[in-house]
């Protein structure tokens, strides 16, 4: 994993209050904090925080200390996972969308 420097987030993800935590998944917009070719995980919700990064397709690799929001600017689907190893819950991300909070905190991701 490469630490890719902060990212702030350039569009607004609505949640549903009425079912609490969701993890919404919008078009990634490309910008700071992001290279496109890449995955990207914040610490904190809305892509802010520390983030993580990398650009290897087919590599599960640990998120530490961990990541809730997500932007996927690779050419395939990338899945977070609930815990390392890439085991656990699972999130998946579609090329080109982001997620500003996910429902787990992510500890592993697959690209």
């Amino acid at each position: 994993m490469i630490a890719l420097g902060r990212g702030a987030r350039l569009g607004a993800v609505a949640a549903m209050a009425l079912l609490g935590p969701v993890a919404v998944a919008a078009p990634a917009a490309a910008g700071p904090g992001c290279p496109p070719g890449a995955f990207c995980v914040w610490a904190e919700p809305n892509f802010t925080g520390k983030v993580y990064g990398g650009d290897a397709g087919g590599v599960c690799s640990d998120v530490s200390p961990g990541g809730v929001s997500m932007k996927n600017r690779m050419d395939h689907t990338v899945t977070a996972f609930g815990f390392t190893n890439c085991t656990g819950e699972t999130f998946t991300l579609e090329p080109g969308f982001d997620a500003a909070h996910v429902p787990f905190q992510i500890l592993g991701v697959l690209t």
